[in-house]
């Protein structure tokens, strides 16, 4: 069954598809090490990241929420 969704679907769709499990991933390795320079940019990639996933799905709002958390951790960042 799985061999027929991954062949029926577009490239395009898996690649959001991995995309957005790449950006969680960053999310939850990023806790660790949040308080260094690393951990913060782990954080705003995947938060990129999943943002490309949620614009893809039109959940507009989630992708809003993730670009001003983005912005916040940057802020974060440099100040």
């Amino acid at each position: 069954m799985l061999l027929l969704t991954v062949f029926s679907t577009s490239w395009l769709s898996l690649l959001i598809r991995l995309v957005g499990w790449i950006g969680a991933g960053l999310l939850m390795l990023a806790p660790f090490w949040i308080d260094t320079t690393a951990g913060i940019l782990a954080v705003c990639t995947g938060l990129g990241l999943i943002a490309i996933q949620a614009y893809a799905g039109k959940l507009y709002n989630i992708v809003f929420c993730n670009v001003v958390g983005i912005i916040g951790y940057m802020f974060n960042l440099l100040t």
